[in-house]
C-alpha cells in the first residue's frame, strides 16, 4: 500500500493533501478549538499541532516528507489561523489604510483610524452607487 502511495504522480498528491486539509481543518476540528483558537494561544497551537501533524502523516505516506517540512507547517498554520481567527486581515488592522481605485478611476488613499474616520467617503461611495 505504502509503494502504491509513493508512487502516485504529483497531482494525486496534492489532491490527497487538498482533502486531508479539508478533513483536518473543518470536520476533525472541534466546535471547542473553532471557537476558542481566536481567543486562546494555546488552542491555536494545538489545532495547528494536529493539523501540521496529519498533513505531515500524509507527506511521510507518499514520500515526500522532510524534516523541515513538519515545523513549517505547524507553524505556518498558526500563523494564517491566528490572522484569520483573531482578524488581524481587517482594515482597521492595516498600517497606513489602503487606497481604492473607484469604477469611474479615481484612486483615493484613505487613512484608517480606530473609529474608522478614513472610511466615511468611500462607505458614502459605494452607497450612493449601489442600484436598488
Amino acid at each position: 500500500m505504502l509503494e502504491a502511495l509513493r508512487s502516485l504522480d504529483w497531482y494525486w498528491v496534492l489532491a490527497i493533501l487538498y482533502w486531508a486539509n479539508l478533513l483536518l481543518d473543518y470536520p476533525l476540528q472541534s466546535n471547542f478549538e473553532a471557537t476558542n483558537k481566536g481567543k486562546s494561544w494555546y488552542v491555536l497551537w494545538v489545532h495547528s499541532a494536529i493539523w501540521g501533524g496529519g498533513i505531515s502523516l500524509v507527506l511521510a505516506a507518499t514520500g515526500h516528507l522532510t524534516l523541515w517540512n513538519i515545523p513549517f507547517l505547524v507553524l505556518g498554520h498558526f500563523v494564517v489561523d491566528g490572522w484569520k481567527a483573531r482578524g488581524w486581515y481587517k482594515t482597521e488592522y492595516v498600517l497606513g489604510g489602503f487606497t481604492y481605485t473607484f469604477p469611474d478611476g479615481v484612486t483615493k488613499k484613505y487613512e484608517v483610524s480606530k473609529d474608522r474616520k478614513g472610511m466615511t467617503d468611500y462607505q458614502a461611495y459605494m452607497n450612493n452607487t449601489r442600484t436598488s
